[in-house]
């Protein structure tokens, strides 16, 4: 058996998307779907057509949902060095440690329930 390369592990046969379907837009149905995909980066206004032509559309963040999200992401960072240098053996105590990961927790939810 050949040594793997380095990176994420190859996906199988039946889940590569290796059909390509060309489609055309008006300047005002693009930029339809972008409103609708919450974005203009190609790949997301992809995934949302996608998305829509099988029917397992998700739900647009609204645009203060993104904001929040966002925001809360220092939030997260600085929580995630404070445990990080729990881990590393820099003692606050305990009682902190466990709220720390319990804040990390709450945190993380939230930002979940944003999108």
């Amino acid at each position: 058996m050949p040594k793997r390369k380095h990176g994420p592990e190859p996906k199988p046969e039946n889940e590569l998307r290796n059909q390509r379907v060309v489609a055309h837009f008006t300047a005002d149905e693009y930029a339809k779907l972008t409103a609708l995909a919450g974005s203009d980066i190609p790949r997301r206004v992809a995934a949302y057509v996608r998305s829509s032509a099988l029917q397992n559309v998700s739900p647009v963040a609204p645009a203060l949902n993104r904001e929040v999200w966002q925001k809360l992401a220092p939030v997260l960072a600085n929580l995630n060095q404070i445990a990080h240098k729990l881990n590393a053996g820099n003692s606050y105590g305990d009682d902190d440690r466990g709220d720390i990961f319990e804040l990390i927790d709450l945190v993380k939810k939230l930002r979940g329930k944003l999108l």
